[in-house]
This record gives structure tokens, C-alpha cells and sequence, in this order.
């Protein structure tokens, strides 16, 4: 592995293990400090929210300005959210900027990230393996300093991972040569909007459009486990580091999974692929729902890890493999855009759901859309002829 991968692999495994130690904990977090079922909706759509307004224009920044300027801004941004995490202790309404900021930094590692292990023909399974790996330990590790400790604790690893973070972005800004070009505040913003038009444009595609398609679904499901999922199992029992134990066996069985992914991503059925990922998902969700078990949630949420961890490896694959290196970020940013769309939307959505009805209903109808949502593709596929 060249050093610059090696460099990008730790610094997005890094990334991953902070966001994910932090991010099941944020609604009850918010919880702890009063809000209701709505609240808490708006607190996790504005993580969701800045990255579908940034994530286009961040992947046009990338090939612009430069990927090492990109990835060092976001460091630098993932740095400061746990300050404002821990000033909103003094501030409530602070959390909206924590995740923000948060947003931004895990953005860059989203969208340059990825582009950037492509440019360099990096093993794009090992890649995903890491960052995997980061969503693996991340919830159990953060479920259990926050049973132990609280909150607190929870946001000052998060600086210290952060920190980690900026190390190896700063190195990687070293190593990669730097654009020439302008980069006054007039050109950046005209190049951001001209971005969005490219990435419309890139619609057109019906495998740019199918894979951002499957990430709004899929991203959905993240947005869940992030919000819905974690306040369930709270209310029927289960302690911070049991839901960090359940987030982790699917972030575990994803990651795991990718390790033997590397046979799909020459496939030339890998669209197809991606519906059922989805659809495996929706089903898992759904039986969710209906269980007070742990083993029974642990195994559910094993087929859910599945179907993520097959997923994420082969879109970034179709997406490298249906776009040109000077686009691929634009591309990369549209189907991250879309998947946080994905996730913004229903976070509102089923959590307002959970506050006129219930948790366990709302986790319920999220089930069976994200299965419903999953079909339409299945109709362009036959429609252009593909089996």
C-alpha cells in the first residue's frame, strides 16, 4: 500500500470511529436535556441536512482546489464539533452547530475520501474494510463511556479522535501536490453552483441515477439507526452499550462482508446487487420492530449489516467505473447528496411519526418504505432491458 493510501485509509477508519461513537448517542443526548420526539428530529436533520447542501459542491471542490485542501478543511471542522457539543451544556442550541460541524467533517470523508482512494488505485476493499472497521468499534466503545461516565467524557474523546484526525490530514496535505489555480471567495462559489448543474446532468446516467437512487434509500436507513433505532431500544430497556453493541454487529457484519466483496465489484450485475441490499435492509428494519429480544435484534441487525456492507464497496465501484477521473468527484458528492437527503427526510419524517404515534410503529413504517422505495429500480432495470 502506498503511504499516501495508507495515510487516506487511516484518516477516513479514524473519522469513522469518532462519528460513529458519537452519533447513536446524540438523541439521547437530547433526550437527557428535554426535547421532545420533534426536537430531537430537527437536531439529527441538521447533521443530515448541511451534507446534502455541501456534498456536490464538496466533491467540485476536490477536483478544483484540491482533494488535500478539502480533506484538511473538514479535519479542521470535525475539530471544533465536540467544543461546541460541550459549550451546548451551557448553550442548548449550540448542538445545532456542533452538528453542523460535524456534518461538514464527515462530508469530506464521504465524498474526497473515496474519490480521492480511486485517483490513487488504492484497494478500494480494504478502503471501505477501515472505515467499516471505525463504524465497528465506534458504538460500543461510546455506549460504554456514556453508561460509566455520561456525556462529557463521550465529547472529550471525540476531540482527542479529531485531533487524530488532523494529523493525518495535515500529512496528507503534504504529500499531495497542491492545485494551482484561483481560489477567491467569487470563483469557489460560481464553481459550486456550476457543480450542482454537472451533477443534474449526471442523472441523465441510468447507473449515476439508480446508484444515487439506492443511496437516498440506504442513507435512510443510516439516519435511523442513528435517531429512531437507538430511542427504541432505549425505551424498551436496552443500556447505551447494549445499543452500541447492536450498532456495532452491524456495522461488524458490514465491514466483515467487504473484506469478500472485491469478486462483486467486477460483476455485471452489481445494480441488482444493490436492490437487494436495499430490500434485505427494509425486511430487517421491519421484523426490528416487532422484537423486544436481544438475540433476536442482534441477528436482525447482522442481515441488516449485510445488506449495507455489500452496498457501499460496489456504489462506490459503479460510480468510479460511469464517470471520468475529473468528474468522479462531482459524481461522488451527488450520490452522497442524495443519500443524505435520504437520511434528512426521514429523519423528520418517522420521527414525527414516533411523536403522534409511537416508536415502535414508526420503526414499522420505515421498514416497509424503505422496502417499497426499493422496487421502482427493479422496473428500470427491465425497462432497458437488463436481467
Amino acid at each position: 500500500m502506498k503511504r499516501e493510501t495508507l495515510l487516506l485509509t487511516l484518516f477516513a477508519g479514524i473519522s469513522s470511529l469518532a462519528v460513529s461513537m458519537i452519533n447513536p448517542y446524540i438523541p439521547l443526548f437530547a433526550q437527557d436535556t428535554g426535547l421532545g420526539m420533534k426536537e430531537i428530529g430537527y437536531v439529527v436533520f441538521t447533521y443530515y441536512i448541511v451534507q446534502v447542501i455541501l456534498r456536490i459542491p464538496i466533491g467540485s471542490l476536490s477536483d478544483y482546489i484540491g482533494d488535500n485542501r478539502v480533506i484538511l478543511t473538514g479535519a479542521i471542522s470535525m475539530l471544533l464539533s465536540p467544543i461546541f457539543y460541550l459549550s451546548s451544556l451551557f448553550f442548548p442550541p449550540l448542538i445545532f452547530v456542533a452538528q453542523a460541524l460535524l456534518g461538514i467533517g464527515h462530508s469530506v470523508t464521504w465524498v474526497t475520501s473515496p474519490s480521492l482512494i480511486t485517483k490513487f488505485r488504492g484497494p478500494l476493499h480494504l478502503y471501505t474494510f477501515f472505515m467499516g472497521l471505525g463504524w465497528f468499534l465506534g458504538p460500543p466503545i461510546g455506549g460504554k463511556l456514556r453508561d460509566l461516565f455520561g456525556m462529557i467524557p463521550l465529547f472529550f474523546a471525540l476531540l482527542f479522535l479529531s485531533i487524530s484526525s488532523l494529523v493525518f490530514a495535515i500529512l496528507l496535505y503534504s504529500r499531495i501536490e497542491v492545485k494551482k489555480g484561483r481560489t477567491k471567495t467569487k470563483t469557489i462559489l460560481k464553481r459550486s453552483f456550476l457543480s450542482l448543474l454537472d451533477a443534474f446532468k449526471m442523472l441523465k446516467r441510468k447507473e449515476i441515477l439508480i446508484a444515487s437512487y439506492v443511496s437516498f434509500i440506504m442513507f435512510m436507513s443510516f439516519g435511523l439507526g442513528a435517531s429512531l433505532l437507538p430511542l427504541y431500544l432505549a425505551e424498551i430497556g436496552f443500556s447505551s452499550f447494549l445499543i452500541g453493541i447492536i450498532t456495532a454487529t452491524r456495522m461488524g457484519i458490514s465491514t466483515v462482508i467487504r473484506l469478500f466483496s472485491q469478486s462483486l465489484l467486477t460483476s455485471s450485475r452489481k445494480i441488482i446487487i444493490l436492490i437487494t441490499c436495499a430490500l434485505l435492509t427494509g425486511f430487517s428494519i421491519l421484523l426490528i420492530s416487532f422484537s423486544v429480544n436481544i438475540i433476536f435484534i442482534v441477528l436482525l441487525s447482522t442481515l441488516w449489516g449485510l445488506g449495507v456492507g455489500l452496498y457501499l464497496p460496489i456504489v462506490f465501484s459503479i460510480v468510479a467505473e460511469s464517470t471520468k477521473e475529473d468528474e468522479r468527484g462531482i459524481a461522488m458528492g451527488l450520490r452522497g447528496s442524495m443519500g443524505s437527503l435520504g437520511s434528512a427526510i426521514g429523519t423528520l419524517l418517522f420521527m414525527s411519526i414516533a411523536d403522534l404515534f409511537s416508536l415502535r410503529i414508526s420503526l414499522a413504517v420505515s421498514g416497509i418504505s424503505i422496502i417499497l422505495l426499493s422496487i421502482p429500480p427493479i422496473f428500470k432495470l427491465r425497462d432497458s432491458g437488463e436481467r
